[in-house]
């Protein structure tokens, strides 16, 4: 396979910061490039083949100009024809003292911005390094010399649900000043215990418990169960399970839908049959 000419950017001096970007550089390289095996002769699909573009990309090369096909991977002049980089050494300074970046577009917008919010939210992705802000969710946030560790909301569920291992901060602060999340932590024990001893009695203190606990999705839960308690006392006291069941039709349907409703029920039987369900 060939592969694609790289074209490495030039160091520019100060008086030529409107330069062209070097992702655009490289660009506009490959659509002369395929424009020239076109015109010596070769299809679309063996340029796309050599150069390993997609047919739609390589016919979108020859019917264009390769200035006109190009011309949004100017981030530069983008920047410029926004009106971004008059705002950039304010933004980057609004950055570093994390202000929300709906208030910085409000101040731009009110000192003669006319960019849209979602080129702004663009662009201030890549000012975030130099207001020295590194965003990972769930791990270390870093602003300056300064680090804070942090735990996500998706990080408290799987601590709840899947025993995921927190720091003991975490846990003090988390406890202190969500009382919830303590609630839900005893109330997912407790109905787990209930299915582990198969106990009928446990699960109507589960009930009475939980059914006027303060939160009202617990309540709902647990008054819920009362609609349907002979299938739940069932389904706590037995060893027995539907999912056997449950799982055979999930894989019906879907033998059922590769076949687009197109067929007969002999053919689907027959299907079913070479799968290994009878």
């Amino acid at each position: 396979m060939v592969k694609r000419p790289l074209m490495t950017q030039k160091k520019s001096s100060s008086s030529e910061k409107s330069t062209l970007s070097t992702s655009f550089m490289n660009k506009m390289l490959r659509a002369k490039q395929v424009k020239q095996l076109y015109v010596q002769g070769m299809t679309i699909s063996e340029i796309a083949r050599h150069m390993e573009l997609n047919r739609k990309t390589v016919k979108k090369y020859v019917e264009g100009a390769p200035e006109d096909v190009c011309k949004y991977h100017r981030t530069i002049e983008r920047e410029a024809e926004l009106g971004l980089s008059d705002y950039r050494d304010f933004v980057i300074g609004e950055l570093s003292v994390r202000k929300k970046l709906t208030v910085i577009y409000r101040q731009i917008c009110e000192q003669g911005y006319a960019g849209s919010y979602e080129s702004f939210k663009y662009h201030c992705k890549k000012l975030k390094p130099y207001a020295g802000i590194t965003w990972q969710q769930g791990k270390l946030v870093q602003k300056g010399n300064k680090s804070t560790d942090i735990i996500t909301r998706a990080g408290v569920f799987k601590h709840l649900w899947e025993g995921l291992e927190i720091t003991s901060e975490h846990l003090q602060y988390i406890y202190l000043h969500y009382n919830s999340v303590g609630i839900l932590d005893r109330c997912i024990k407790e109905f787990r215990y209930i299915f582990k001893h198969q106990s009928i009695p446990l699960l109507y203190c589960f009930i009475d418990t939980y059914g006027n606990c303060g939160i009202k999705p617990l309540e709902s839960f647990a008054k819920g169960l009362l609609n349907d308690i002979d299938a739940v006392e069932n389904a706590v006291s037995m060893n027995l399970s539907n999912g056997f069941v449950e799982g055979t039709n999930s894989k019906t349907k879907m033998i059922k839908r590769t076949m687009y409703g197109r067929c007969s029920l002999p053919l689907l039987r027959a299907k079913i049959i070479l799968s290994g369900y009878r």
